[in-house]
């Protein structure tokens, strides 16, 4: 079975994230190459840009689960499930989504080797121990000898097995059972969902440091968002609602701004394997035109 977990990839992604900046701290300066601008250089320009450096360098700024966020975490970024909906339009046959056929390129042992308790060469039976188990044994599976001699099995009564013998004598020091199948089909079933999570972005004081945050975030976002796709994700989206007081943590002084990252993730799983028919022992009676019956 393969779960895509939304929150724990998007976990990951951010810590990878961060961890890409605070190594390589001049991409601050491509993050935030805004702030040279003419209209923003006055307000904000390079010297706001050295605290945002300074900021990163000093802070290790934690990624948190929601149920493990505390103030004195802050300040962080904090992940919360917002919703989890099957796709309904993709919910079809009982989730049934196809066959996985395997090919193997062995036999497959049926029993393991063993030592006849007798062997009648006339009629070409054998007789097995009774602590062997011939439950799995059928009509249609192979008899190896001990000089890897292959004879058909036609028959099985109790422990008495019915070979067909041609050629040289079998060699019954030990023998084995193997049937030749080569493939296994197996069901295969896949759901989709809807997720939604939010991603809080909290600091204290300066309200600056939610800015820079959520900035940062974004640009994380973006620039990891080709490798979230790759982890079963189809699609990711986000949209941001403004900065304001966490009542939360009003003592504090606490101030989030919420973004919620939107995708599509797959569950899929497969059922247990069954052999494809490999081995069919038929008798066929012909009747006699001449004959009166």
């Amino acid at each position: 079975m393969s779960i895509t977990s939304f929150d724990i990839e998007v976990y990951a992604i951010l810590k990878a994230g961060i961890a890409h900046i605070r190594s390589n701290i001049d991409v601050l300066d491509k993050i935030f190459d805004n702030f040279n601008s003419d209209h923003l250089k006055n307000l904000y320009g390079k010297k706001e840009i050295e605290r945002i450096k300074e900021f990163v360098r000093d802070n290790d700024i934690p990624v948190k689960l929601a149920w493990n966020l505390t103030p004195q975490d802050i300040p962080c970024y904090s992940l919360h499930l917002a919703q989890s909906t099957e796709d309904v339009g993709k919910a079809f046959l009982h989730d049934y989504a196809g066959e996985v056929i395997e090919t193997k390129d062995q036999p497959r042992i049926i029993n393991e080797k063993f030592v006849p308790s007798s062997y009648d060469e006339a009629g070409g039976t054998l007789v097995a121990p009774n602590t062997v188990d011939l439950t799995l044994t059928r009509p249609g599976h192979i008899l190896v000898d001990a000089k890897k001699e292959k004879y058909l099995i036609i028959n099985i009564t109790n422990q008495v097995i019915e070979i067909q013998v041609e050629g040289d004598r079998p060699d019954m020091a030990k023998v084995h059972i193997e049937s030749f199948i080569t493939k296994t089909r197996k069901k295969r079933g896949e759901a989709y969902f809807n997720e939604q999570i939010d991603v809080g972005v909290h600091a204290h004081g300066d309200k600056n440091t939610v800015l820079w945050l959520y900035y940062i975030l974004v640009w994380i976002l973006l620039r990891f968002k080709p490798e979230i796709e790759r982890r079963c994700l189809d699609l990711t989206t986000f949209s941001a609602s403004d900065f304001r007081r966490d009542s939360q943590f009003l003592a504090e002084n606490v101030f989030t701004r919420w973004v919620r990252l939107s995708a599509r993730t797959r569950v899929s799983w497969e059922e247990e394997p069954y052999p494809e028919i490999d081995t069919l022992v038929a008798e066929v009676h012909v009747d006699d035109p001449e004959s009166e019956e």
